[in-house]
């Protein structure tokens, strides 16, 4: 009678298990988890391409997810050593995001997390006073971060650009193959 019983009791165990084992990745497939990334490039930029101040306001966020991603806006010139930089990223592996704006003391971006479809990129809040010299429409930090393609993309993505405390910044969504 034991292994009978013993038998009777396996089956519900797996069973559970299972169902805990599908209750667990669910969760956490619905959790937004930490990216890394790597900054490729900062400062920040005090005049336009032409050599006058900017006359109008840059894009907060620009991804490049291939070679033909980096024609860029006319407002916005790679730097020579900055484009030959980006041309030697491996965009089978990973892709490159530009974000404008936060703290350029401590850089910029604190924090990527995805969650599915939205990369959410959070930088340092921007607060006035000494050893802040970001001047509202005259400098504009920027940081190149890279983000290994870890694990599945080829899809659309929402990516969202926001401070610390102060809200979104600025949306962009762009196929990453």
């Amino acid at each position: 009678m034991q292994p009978q019983r013993a038998k009777r009791l396996i089956l519900p165990v797996i069973i559970g298990g299972l169902i805990l084992s599908v209750i667990i990745a669910a969760y956490r497939f619905g959790q937004p988890r930490v990216i890394p990334f790597v900054v490729v490039e900062e400062g920040y930029s005090l005049i336009g391409p032409t050599g006058f101040p900017r006359q109008e306001p840059e894009p907060p966020l620009i991804v490049i997810a291939s070679p033909e991603d980096m024609t860029l806006p006319s407002m916005l010139a790679f730097p020579e050593p900055l484009a030959e930089r980006l041309k030697q990223v491996d965009f089978s592996e990973s892709f490159v995001v530009l974000v404008h704006r936060g703290h350029p003391n401590r850089g910029l971006v604190k924090e990527v997390t995805r969650q599915q479809e939205k990369v959410v990129i959070t930088t340092y809040d921007v607060t006035g006073g000494p050893g802040n010299y970001v001047i509202e429409g005259w400098t504009q930090p920027y940081e190149f971060i890279r983000i290994d393609k870890q694990d599945k993309w080829s899809r659309q993505i929402r990516f969202v650009l926001q401070r610390e405390t102060q809200g979104v910044l600025g949306e962009a969504v762009h196929f990453i193959p």
